[in-house]
């Protein structure tokens, strides 16, 4: 599959360079906290922003390098900013109006009336901003954005002053309108939960530095830092050292590792804990102290104490809430052995 977009060592102004592939047909996800350079990225792929150094690829053209810098109403790029400008005295056609040039009016009024009918956002041509609630106006400005019929797309943190089921409704909107308009996507969040697995592509921005990107499930699994565990789910690092070829002693007891370590005996590690990984096992020496409890839906979300330092939260079904009382007894599974080494003069 052909790639949509291609960052060959971008520099912005953290110094750091990112890399990147997203393919033609997929969706992309710049997660991270506020600050950490994902906007600035942004600005430097839609052409708002100078780039430092690096190539821009789009659609297999070069279209940026450092010395050549199209405008960015020359890239076949839009970008949707968090928020967003209207003029008020104008209805929704009439400002998206702004955002053509070379078109007759009546040529203008019949483009953008087509584009609002192929996104199912008629209703709004008629209203005024004021008239319209926060994510109509996100919508208005997605359409604006559109009109212009762009290759690619990026969205500054559209979830971010939505709840739960409007951020599904958007991404559901998002993706029909690429698909049946053809558009790629990037779109940057610094939400978490389920929006962390939307993409069909994710990366994880910290400090201005791309920390990994690839398949969601890729990152969670195999992080490459301790930034991009955290970032990715739910879990723990908890202290182990190479105890032999193909086991470690961890805080919490001896772990097996069948494929072997390859490290020499002592080295001092961490080692990553997803809830997955602990097992109810009421014939298990392990033990852990129940702190919390709350009821969602059919499964029981439990805080679980695993020593005086360590907590997790895991979910079982309710049905094991009679044989989790006030304590746990599980066993360790790990599904993806994620080991990130410690300093060597590090207490164990």
């Amino acid at each position: 599959m052909a790639d949509l977009l291609k960052l060959n060592q971008l520099s912005i102004s953290s110094g750091h360079e990112i890399s990147l592939a997203l393919p033609e047909g997929k969706l992309g996800l710049l997660l991270g906290d506020e600050g950490a350079g994902k906007g600035a990225l942004l600005r430097q792929i839609s052409g708002i922003q100078p780039m430092a150094s690096g190539e821009i690829f789009l659609k297999g053209d070069l279209i940026a390098r450092n010395g050549k810098s199209p405008q960015p109403w020359e890239r076949d790029i839009e970008l949707v900013f968090r928020y967003g400008a209207f003029y008020p005295h104008l209805n929704g056609v009439e400002n998206i109006l702004f955002a053509l040039q070379r078109y007759t009016l009546r040529a203008k009024r019949r483009t953008v009336l087509k584009l609002l009918s192929e996104m199912g956002l008629l209703e709004l041509a008629s209203q005024y901003p004021a008239q319209l609630n926060s994510d109509e106006l996100l919508f208005l400005r997605i359409a604006r954005a559109l009109v212009t019929r762009p290759a690619l797309l990026l969205i500054e943190e559209p979830f971010l002053d939505l709840k739960a089921e409007a951020r599904r409704e958007l991404l559901d909107h998002l993706q029909r309108w690429a698909y049946e308009l053809k558009f790629g996507l990037l779109i940057t969040t610094a939400i978490r939960g389920e929006m962390l697995f939307a993409g069909d592509f994710a990366g994880v921005m910290g400090g201005g530095k791309l920390l990994q990107w690839g398949r969601p499930q890729q990152l969670y699994l195999t992080p490459r830092e301790r930034a991009v565990a955290h970032y990715m789910g739910e879990g723990v690092l908890v202290r182990c050292v190479v105890h032999d070829e193909k086991r470690l002693d961890t805080e919490l007891g001896m772990v097996d590792h069948p494929q072997g370590f390859g490290l020499p005996v002592g080295t001092k590690l961490e080692l990553l804990i997803r809830p997955e990984d602990l097992l109810f096992d009421e014939k298990s020496r392990r033990r852990a102290r129940v702190l919390e409890r709350s009821a969602h839906g059919p499964r029981s979300l439990c805080r679980l104490q695993l020593t005086p330092d360590i907590e997790l939260y895991r979910a079982f079904p309710n049905y094991l809430d009679e044989r989790i009382s006030g304590e746990l007894r599980y066993q360790l599974k790990i599904r993806s052995m994620v080991l990130f080494k410690r300093d060597p003069d590090e207490r164990t």
